[in-house]
């Protein structure tokens, strides 16, 4: 992962681009009778219905909350605010400010022009403190690194060209470097023979790397080898997949003869000893022989 450092960076002038009834007749065929007519009271006459009462006003909204708060180490002086586009969480770049600076863009509604290649919308987000030295450091996207703002969790998301991913949370930052914040780092990386090895670290600092190992190949569904540290599996992979052949039945018998000479009758006495081993001429043993040799080099080369 490329660090960018920035000692100083000033930020420029911001522009805000700112009803009738109808009787109808009644017809008889012969003689019209006369109506009847029901004489009734006044205090027989139902009463008017009561005026509905007015509805009461509606209340007004609450104001939306900020969907994002500064953490209160962002509060604690200089560190490094990332420049993020708002739509796609992208971040273009990292510059040294304070929680002023971040207040004042936020009164701006966004950086104001073009910044770092992000539009004026893009804002600010709180990414590292600084470090012991007074330096600043942060992540940004380039061409071969990935890193992106998560919203709802208030962190950063880390992908390099190595095929390593990880977690950055800006609380975490300390004096030691913005590094200091990284979290649940996995590996993800191929050997010469096709052979996968994924390794995951809790924090930068583990040095308790768990490993597995997969041959996809050996097997319907390939062969998995897990350990707790790399050193583990520099240390036991061989040994490990010698016993997983010899347990899928690639084996063979060795004799071998020992001979000791009594020495008082010089007297020679043979004894044979068999052992089962992995049949080293079997076609198939020879290829994974090929695939751990490739996990082998490929430990060797991190460290060269």
């Amino acid at each position: 992962m490329r660090e960018m450092k920035i000692n100083n960076i000033a930020i420029g002038t911001i522009f805000v681009l700112g009803l009738s009834l109808l009787a109808s007749p009644a017809y008889a065929e012969d003689v019209a009778e006369e109506p009847a007519v029901e004489i009734v009271e006044e205090s027989q006459a139902p009463a008017p219905e009561p005026a509905p009462e007015p509805e009461p006003a509606p209340e007004p909204e609450p104001a939306p909350e900020p969907s994002y708060t500064p953490p209160p180490e962002a509060s604690e002086g200089v560190g490094g605010w990332a420049v993020v586009d708002p739509n796609t969480g992208n971040v273009h770049g990292v510059i040294v400010g304070t929680i002023d600076t971040y207040n004042w863009i936020e009164e701006q509604g966004g950086m104001g022009t073009n910044y770092m290649g992000c539009h004026s919308k893009c804002v600010l987000r709180f990414q590292s403190k600084a470090e012991e030295s007074g330096n600043v450091a942060g992540y940004h996207s380039d061409g071969s690194n990935d890193v992106k703002w998560n919203e709802e969790s208030s962190n950063f998301s880390l992908r390099d060209g190595l095929g390593r991913t990880s977690t950055l949370v800006p609380e975490r930052t300390d004096g030691r470097g913005v590094q200091s914040g990284i979290v649940d780092i996995t590996t993800k990386s191929e050997t010469t023979a096709g052979v996968k090895i994924e390794q995951r670290q809790e924090d930068f600092y583990d040095e308790d790397i768990e490993t597995d190992v997969l041959f996809p190949e050996w097997g319907v569904e390939g062969k998995l080898f897990q350990y707790l540290s790399q050193q583990d599996a520099e240390s036991n992979l061989e040994a490990d997949v010698d016993n997983t052949l010899l347990t899928e039945g690639f084996d063979t018998e060795r004799t071998t003869s020992t001979t000791t000479v009594d020495e008082e009758t010089g007297e020679e006495t043979t004894i044979e000893t068999t052992e089962t081993i992995v049949d080293e001429e079997n076609v198939f043993v020879k290829t994974v022989r090929v695939w751990t040799q490739s996990v082998v080099d490929f430990f060797r080369g991190i460290f060269s």
